[in-house]
């Protein structure tokens, strides 16, 4: 059984009054068309301009648009999909767009699956936190450098709220960053952006337009996502300040005073 293949622009369309059904704030169907036969389905209404909609077609490059689409989204929000077309028709099981779909979007979380893509080597970060939350029990001090920040990757808002809020409940007593930014140079920035490439397919042209051959890649709006997460540190009771952070392990060290003989 073959399926005909379509252009896409785009995948994710926003939902404008999604309040008043189930709460998307974007829409995405990965088919158009459905071969279900439902005799009362809405979608064949003339409105939704789905020619010919017993004929199910799958959108070309559905995985790398829409990676490019959620690369490019400043704040993390619910995906709806099969608004228009059933996403899990006959053809799913042999193209699997909605499960590779799926996986993007999951990727996009900012949570550990995230963190194996750009620290692929390294504990995944629930795994810190959990070290976090011990040592804190144990009476150490103790807290989490967020850096650097990737710019259109882990600087949504939402994510700086989520990491200042489970940086609290795990008991840190700081949680530092660089300035909101990370920083490329010579050699690093040909591997970072191969990286970009691998796995956020679109991303580096974003870069390369908005940073160039800078050192210091700030993330966007930073004064106000930099006012957004001192703002979250205070309200949790959490130091930010390197200075405040080593005064405060200082006094919270015994100190003996060694000496010579």
């Amino acid at each position: 059984m073959n399926m005909e293949w379509i252009e896409a622009k785009t995948l994710l369309t926003k939902v404008k009054h999604g309040q008043y059904w189930f709460g998307p704030d974007y829409n995405m169907n990965l088919y158009r068309g459905c071969m279900h036969g439902c005799i009362y389905c809405d979608s064949r209404s003339a409105c939704y301009r789905i020619d010919h909609f017993d004929q199910v077609r799958g959108k070309k490059e559905a995985i790398p648009i829409l990676r490019k689409e959620l690369a490019s989204k400043r704040h993390k929000g619910i995906v709806g999909i099969g608004a228009m077309s059933d996403t899990y028709n006959p053809f799913e099981k042999q193209y699997e767009l909605t499960r590779q779909a799926l996986k993007v979007i999951d990727e996009y979380r900012f949570d550990d699956a995230l963190s194996q893509i750009i620290e692929p080597h390294v504990a995944p970060s629930s795994q810190r936190f959990e070290a976090i939350r011990q040592l804190s029990h144990a009476g150490i001090f103790c807290g989490i450098l967020m850096t650097p920040v990737l710019p259109f990757i882990t600087d949504p808002e939402d994510n700086i709220r989520s990491m200042v809020k489970m940086a609290y409940e795990s008991g840190a007593k700081f949680i530092f960053s660089y300035n909101l930014s990370v920083t490329l140079r010579e050699n690093q920035r040909d591997y970072y952006y191969a990286k970009l490439d691998e796995h956020f397919p679109g991303l580096k042209q974003k870069y390369i337009q908005r940073y160039g051959l800078s050192y210091e890649c700030k993330c966007q709006s930073h004064q106000r996502l930099k006012q957004l997460f001192e703002n979250e540190c205070k309200k949790y009771g959490l130091l930010y300040k390197m200075k405040d952070i080593i005064d405060a392990y200082q006094k919270n060290q015994p100190f003996t005073q060694l000496s010579l003989f």
